[in-house]
């Protein structure tokens, strides 16, 4: 995708220090893109930068053994969380990002109330797409869970 940047084409390209990076909350991110989109997104960027942030996102850039753990460990748990829809008939969406999206065929919002009662997040609907709902990456343990609560509630 950066070819497309250095080609000139209109396009922006994101990326989060999120999951991948273990620094989920610190809203750190960057982005890279033709000027004229740039100079739009750069004028509602922060005044301040985030210094501690930057700080540790440098330095987690630089972690590549940490990065191969976490994006080992996000590839097992796509595999886990793709492996429980499909059980239930459901295929997800393709994906190469830290959670799963799918269409669960009920209402989102109303699984999500329920997953929740049972103490397990997941978001519910996103606009016009009101049967599908998205998973988030955890730990394994907590992918196990997310396994057995979702068979109970989707059987339910």
């Amino acid at each position: 995708m950066v070819d497309l940047v250095r080609e000139g084409g209109n396009i922006l390209i994101t990326r989060t220090f999120s999951k991948i990076f273990g620094m989920a909350g610190l809203s750190v991110g960057y982005g890279m893109g033709h000027p004229d989109i740039v100079s739009v997104v750069n004028v509602n960027v922060m005044a301040w930068r985030n210094g501690v942030g930057l700080y540790a996102a440098y330095h987690s850039y630089l972690d590549e053994d940490f990065i191969a753990f976490s994006r080992d460990k996000i590839l097992k748990g796509r595999e886990m969380v793709n492996a429980t829809f499909r059980r239930h008939g459901i295929e997800p969406l393709p994906s190469q990002t830290s959670f799963v999206y799918a269409d669960i065929q009920r209402d989102a919002d109303v699984f999500k109330a329920k997953m929740a009662a049972r103490n397990v997040k997941i978001r519910g609907i996103y606009a016009g797409y009101d049967t599908y709902s998205r998973v988030s990456m955890g730990r394994i343990e907590e992918l196990e869970i997310f396994d057995r609560i979702f068979s109970e509630v989707y059987a339910g």
